[in-house]
């Protein structure tokens, strides 16, 4: 019964990482690494003059990218008003944003997500923590 038990500093758990601060910072840099080798990938199947239309690229971007940063979103959202982690999620959308959009590369980073038609990921991962726990109840 007299069993130690190890005290790391991050622990991988259901594709979750946390550690003992619970800054959420390497989870959200492992899934923001994960989703940007899908946004080059996207944005090499969507260049400016042929590959895929912007309607298919949005349903790639929001099954694939979207799912992929978004995963575990409502346990890592109270994180969400740091400025590095807003700053990682918005370089990823801003690549996927590029490629939807044929390739517009407005002054303002924001910019680019309004004209892809898509929110900005910290939003989106506010909405979908909220929708999660209101259909608990």
């Amino acid at each position: 019964m007299n069993t130690r038990v190890e005290i790391k500093e991050k622990v991988g758990y259901l594709g979750v990482i946390l550690d003992r601060k619970l800054s959420w910072s390497e989870h959200v840099t492992t899934r923001v690494n994960a989703a940007k080798q899908y946004s080059l990938r996207l944005m090499s199947a969507a260049k400016p003059t042929w590959g895929l239309k912007p309607l298919p690229s949005r349903e790639l971007y929001k099954g694939v990218i979207e799912s992929t940063i978004l995963y575990a979103a409502p346990v890592w959202v109270v994180a969400i008003k740091k400025k590095i982690i807003q700053n990682a999620l918005r370089s990823v959308q801003r690549l996927s944003m590029i490629a939807i959009s044929k390739g517009v590369w407005p002054a303002k980073k924001d910019t680019v997500i309004a004209v892809a038609g898509c929110l900005p990921l910290d939003r989106r991962a506010i909405i979908v923590s909220l929708s999660r726990y209101f259909k608990k109840r």
